[in-house]
């Protein structure tokens, strides 16, 4: 944590160039000719606050990447526990398919259709415990009804 207090900064607003007077952990006071603001640290200095010091600026940029890489690191490990879990329970599922003789595969991800204009589209209508029968390609298909009903 980059120490500021007493030091200036530019509000990229309208306050102007204020005096850092307090600061913790996650949060800077700054003390404008007008009023004093509270800010987030160091998420203000993203879109908010520019320090004038070159110094202090640079160390608040490497302490910003930081936290980002940091983000981003998380993220991705998430992302691969997640990846791993589906993988896992992917596997289990063809365990026991394999066992009673069923074939599995992995499950697609959902894509919405994609309206055009002057293209009418199908849809197709599934009835409760029919499914089975509706799976196999026994399908009902549910037409688009005119204005007067038919």
């Amino acid at each position: 944590m980059v120490d500021l207090l007493n030091k200036k900064v530019k509000h990229t607003g309208k306050f102007g160039v204020g005096t850092v007077v307090e600061q913790d952990a996650t949060s800077i006071t700054v003390e404008f000719q007008a009023k004093t603001c509270k800010f987030q640290y160091p998420a203000a200095f993203e879109k908010f606050l520019a320090a004038e010091d070159k110094a202090v600026a640079d160390a608040i940029a490497e302490e910003l990447k930081a936290i980002k890489e940091a983000a981003e690191a998380a993220k991705a490990e998430e992302a691969a526990k997640k990846a791993a879990e589906e993988q896992a329970k992917l596997e289990a599922m063809k365990a026991q398919a394999s066992s009673s003789g069923k074939k599995v595969s992995a499950s697609k991800a959902y894509k919405p259709v994609q309206r055009v204009a002057g293209q009418a589209l199908t849809y197709l209508v599934f009835q409760g415990d029919t499914y089975e029968e509706e799976m196999r390609g026994q399908f009902i298909w549910a037409p688009k009804f005119s204005k007067d009903g038919r």
